[in-house]
């Protein structure tokens, strides 16, 4: 378990790396509707926040009964939670003010606390939820211990719960078997799996502070080396949460927000609004990995691997830049204590080299040169139009090409052979389509000069040719790879309004053959 610790907190630390402190001031309006109407009714308001050992000080608090004949006053339950005790007489509905001020620690692990009794810690224990068979239930028991058990129920969980907005709460054996819910669902399916795997656990309510106002929120909290530990799978935070999740109570069982006796609550609402007391905590700061690279002629072919040595699962961001330039953005899950393997072909059409930054740890492979890529040229009815890559003309029905080959390697190239192939529906011939370079040294380019012959109209439309590459190194080993050449045709205004012409004579002349068939007929 001190390595669960060690683990959960250097987690904390890398995710959340904000000031020390920050401080909030927050207003929540909340209304209540009763039917039928409240005659001497009370209820009771989880929506004070609460202070809590290394995480949260609640500075200023204070309310305001916004409806005649209701009265309020703070009381405690009996696990430290403080609620808005509310009286009422002869009403449909009821309107409170909440004002308060807390102090967040946002860059703090949790702090031991001084639940260590085991009478205490007995509330947080127990399985109220799995009487059924079910996968889930296995899990734990092909495991060689509590670690891998924990990792193999967050990772199923976070692979394929869907979140589902609602007001009601699932028993936790719903949720397992739907895997979509609400936050609360989340939270107390967790807290139910970690019950059954013998590790205390407890659901902590409260505020999600978004751009402007904020929601009701709930996450699931973990008993590990005498300390409280917060999991918010919907957030993606483990070991510690952001100051923008406010602790309203922590309940070792279900309990609505807002709870009605001597009537039935038909409606809840309410409103918050916030503002920062000083800097507001600034974005989590991630790990990143910068290398150099050296593309080769067409593309990089990147074999990534990223590493996940938590014992969460995670979901990272992979964003893949050359020079200023993103070139793409993709969410890819990493399990718990495992690794993912990607790849990444890249165009380089619109890139060149540089440095390029990984937002996620992870170890590389070498860049594999020459292997099969795809490379795309345009080709318009307009003659000396360059395009990344080569450039061309057209004058008449003569095309000529430029193409640059890089030696993106470390070791020189020597009798290298590069050929364009033709399909035979291309609309061309070659006139000089094999180029020869005897010696092409480490970071040099140079530019190959094609001739074709365009023998057939040119339509509007989408080919491929073949660049077959051929070489030898140093030591005399041969070399030989084949490329695809994605070629895009965009037909002149002058061509398509020729197009158009010949259509038209072309259906001319078949109507009049068949009209000319009827009538000998």
């Amino acid at each position: 378990m001190k390595r669960t610790l060690l683990i959960l907190t250097l987690l904390c630390l890398l995710q959340v790396t904000c000031a020390c402190t920050v401080r909030l001031s927050i207003t929540e309006r909340a209304t209540l509707f009763f039917s039928p109407a409240c005659r001497n009714c009370t209820a009771k308001l989880y929506l004070l926040p609460k202070n809590v050992t290394g995480q949260q000080l609640v500075e200023n608090l204070s309310y305001q009964v916004d409806t005649p004949l209701c009265t309020a006053r703070i009381a405690k339950d009996s696990y430290g939670n403080l609620f808005l005790l509310l009286h009422c007489y002869n009403t449909f509905e009821s309107e409170v003010t909440i004002n308060f001020v807390v102090r967040r620690f946002c860059s703090l692990p949790p702090a031991p606390t001084n639940v260590s009794k085991k009478e205490n810690l007995e509330y947080y224990t127990g399985n109220p939820a799995f009487a059924q068979p079910h996968y889930m239930l296995s899990l734990s028991a092909s495991s060689s211990n509590l670690l891998e058990a924990m990792i193999q129920y967050l990772t199923y969980i976070s692979q394929r719960f869907v979140y589902v907005p609602s007001n009601s709460l699932q028993n936790p054996l719903q949720t397992l078997y739907s895997l979509q819910g609400n936050c609360a669902d989340l939270a107390w399916l967790l807290a139910a799996i970690f019950r059954n795997l013998g590790i205390p656990a407890k659901v902590a309510e409260g505020l999600l502070l978004n751009a402007s106002s904020g929601k009701l929120h709930a996450w699931v909290e973990a008993w590990i080396e005498n300390s409280w530990y917060p999991i918010d799978l919907l957030t993606k935070q483990y070991g510690c949460v952001d100051p923008r999740h406010i602790y309203f109570a922590e309940l070792p069982r279900p309990l609505p927000v807002a709870q009605v006796n001597g009537s039935k609550l038909a409606g809840f609402g309410l409103q918050v609004k916030y503002s920062w007391l000083g800097s507001p905590p600034q974005e989590p700061e991630k790990l990143h990995v910068k290398l150099s690279v050296q593309p080769n002629i067409t593309i990089i072919n990147i074999k990534l691997y990223i590493i996940n040595q938590l014992v969460l699962p995670v979901d990272c961001t992979v964003r893949l830049f050359l020079g200023k330039q993103e070139l793409l953005e993709k969410q890819i899950f990493v399990p718990a204590a495992r690794s993912v393997q990607l790849f990444f072909p890249l165009d380089r059409r619109y890139i060149k080299p540089g440095n390029y930054t990984l937002v996620a740890k992870a170890v590389f492979e070498p860049l594999n040169i020459w292997e099969e890529a795809v490379a795309a040229l345009i080709i318009a009815s307009q003659p000396n139009i360059s395009v990344q890559e080569g450039s061309y003309s057209v004058r008449g029905s003569i095309l000529h090409l430029w193409l640059t080959v890089e030696n993106a390697g470390k070791g020189a190239a020597k009798n290298l052979t590069v050929q364009l192939l033709l399909p035979r529906a291309s609309g061309f011939a070659c006139v000089h389509c094999t180029e020869k370079i005897k010696y092409l040294a480490p970071g040099k380019k140079a530019v190959l000069h094609f001739v074709l012959r365009s023998y057939l109209p040119l339509l509007p439309s989408k080919m491929f040719w073949k660049i077959r590459v051929a070489y030898y190194s140093v030591d005399g080993t041969p070399y030989s790879q084949q490329y695809n050449l994605l070629v895009l045709y965009a037909a002149s205004p002058g061509q398509k309004l020729l197009f158009i012409i010949i259509g038209i004579i072309i259906i001319v002349v078949i109507v009049w053959a068949i009209t000319r068939f009827r009538s000998v007929v």
